[in-house]
């Protein structure tokens, strides 16, 4: 794949963290993180977890904001200016979430990778996005601990929040992860000890969701990932998991497949409880043979595949319709080795981008109440873009892919993220696009919009961050992925500006022929 000198499951990420935290020198682990295995061979090529999956301190010291930087661009209509969500004094924030709060909507609560410290902050705001306060999320008793990692939040009805992310270790050729969902009772502001919901298989990849209906399983809490057995030659696994729980602390878990190359789960809830759960798949199924199992075929292309639960998560479905279970075709060559995107990483770089799929689907009892959108990363042309995909049949059936940077013709554009304003059925999109950079190398985040059920989008897409970054002053460059809200006609991007290392953010006011522009800036 990278390259394309590997084949299309491969997924370096993973590896190139375990190459830098070497090159970094990490000290011995602890007794309580000596349950990490040594990186089989087959793991080495084919990667322990996705190629986004971990991440660790830079090997390479990061540049600093620009003091004395060029005067912000010009944005587009309805955007605020723009402001640092994480907090000051530090500068390796990357890969972030949000949620806002059902039942008070002015309630933000935003987190985010800090590699300066290996944590990961919590940030709340109490005015709808405004003004921000920060924490941290807290660390397991016992290892892996060393660093944390890819947080995913949401709220219940009853203003509880729950938040998952990784505890890892590496150590040399060895990794370890465990995963955990904390639950904080007072929106961010303490959280209870995180509850390891996966210890063993290397759990990766895991995002959460929450039931906020009023059906059957109201505030059940979802988190669904991939996990890396051991497992004998000549053959693989790497099963895909939806573990849910109803207090936070007793998890059952759910294997929804294994075709031996599944990760980037997102997970959805529908209008009456459903579960939607979209992943990228790179192999479609393993052979066994005697020099090791392999893709069923190499020449296959990565597919975004789809399942659903009316059971509140105790069985799931693939989709029955098109392509049987597949959602799109995501292009042959994923990881994609992307010009000018993260740096050396001290010698086990660059980071490569992935699909990175957001789900989000519409339960504002509106026109298109029960539509389900997918946004991801493709590469159908010789550059990345941003597309999204529908389905209004719960998931049966899938609209053609649509391209959303349709003004960025000839340069890389990646890491969308999708949400649903509940209050009006607004579909809005964010990314990260090169459109204003001939060079195909610095970036800026674009935004768009559909009021009809994804049917349309803004006829131009508009610019959101006021200036152009330059994603080679780090080695995890953009991070994983970044997450966005809408709520009550505002929509709200959280992105990382590598050339500051901070999180970022403004208000976007949803425009449309019958949703007139919010005047709060």
């Amino acid at each position: 794949m990278e390259g394309g000198a590997a084949p299309t499951h491969i997924r370096p990420r993973l590896i190139a963290v375990i190459l830098l935290a070497a090159t970094a020198a990490f000290a011995p682990l602890s007794a309580s993180a000596t349950a990490n295995r040594a990186v089989p061979d087959r793991y080495r090529l084919r990667s322990l977890a996705p190629s986004r999956g971990l991440t660790t301190r830079p090997a390479q010291p990061r540049l600093r904001a620009r003091a004395n930087g060029p005067a912000p661009l010009p944005l587009g209509t309805g955007v605020s200016p723009n402001f640092p969500v994480s907090p000051p004094g530090q500068d390796a924030f990357e890969t972030s979430a949000v949620t806002t709060d059902p039942t008070f909507h002015r309630t933000v609560y935003a987190s985010a990778e800090d590699q300066s410290t290996g944590g990961i902050a919590g940030l709340t705001s109490r005015d709808a996005g405004g003004n921000w306060s920060s924490s941290w999320l807290p660390y397991p008793a016992t290892g892996p601990r060393e660093f944390l990692a890819l947080p995913s939040a949401e709220f219940d009805s009853a203003s509880n929040l729950y938040e998952s992310y990784l505890g890892a270790a590496v150590n040399g050729a060895s990794v370890a992860t465990q995963l955990l969902v904390a639950r904080s009772p007072d929106r961010g502001n303490t959280w209870a000890s995180p509850v390891a919901v996966e210890t063993s298989n290397i759990p990766d990849s895991a995002q959460l969701a929450v039931d906020t209906t009023g059906g059957a399983f109201k505030n059940r809490a979802y988190v669904a990932y991939d996990t890396n057995p051991v497992t004998s030659p000549g053959t693989y696994s790497q099963p895909l998991v939806l573990a849910y729980s109803d207090d936070g602390v007793a998890w059952t878990k759910t294997q929804v497949g294994d075709t031996g190359s599944a990760h980037e789960a997102h997970p959805a809830i529908g209008p009456n409880g459903e579960v939607y759960l979209v992943w990228t798949d790179y192999c479609g199924g393993y052979s066994s043979n005697p020099s090791g199992a392999d893709c069923l075929s190499l020449s296959r292309t990565v597919m975004l595949d789809v399942a659903r639960s009316d059971s509140g998560g105790d069985f799931f479905q693939l989709n029955v319709g098109m392509n049987t279970g597949r959602v799109a075709d995501l292009g042959t060559t994923f990881p994609y080795a992307m010009p000018n995107y993260s740096n050396d990483c001290g010698g086990s770089g660059p980071t490569p981008i992935e699909p990175s799929p957001s789900v989000a689907v519409d339960r504002s009892g509106g026109p298109h109440q029960g539509t389900v959108y997918a946004a991801f990363a493709g590469r159908y042309r010789g550059s990345s873009h941003a597309y999204l995909v529908r389905s209004t049949d719960k998931g049966a059936n899938w609209s053609p892919y649509v391209q959303l940077d349709s003004g960025n013709p000839n340069t890389d554009a990646w890491g969308p993220a999708v949400a649903v304003d509940q209050s009006n059925g607004a579909v809005t999109v964010a990314w990260y696009d090169r459109r204003d950079d001939s060079m195909n190398k610095l970036y800026r985040v674009y935004y768009t919009q559909s009021i009809d059920g994804g049917q349309t989008f803004l006829p131009n897409e508009i610019a959101v961050s006021d200036r152009k970054a330059d994603p080679t002053v780090d080695c995890l460059a953009t991070g994983a992925y970044m997450q966005m809200r809408a709520a009550d006609g505002i929509a709200q991007p959280f992105w990382t500006d590598t050339d500051s290392g901070a999180i970022v953010s403004a208000f976007i006011s949803e425009r449309s022929n019958y949703l007139a522009p919010t005047q709060i800036f």
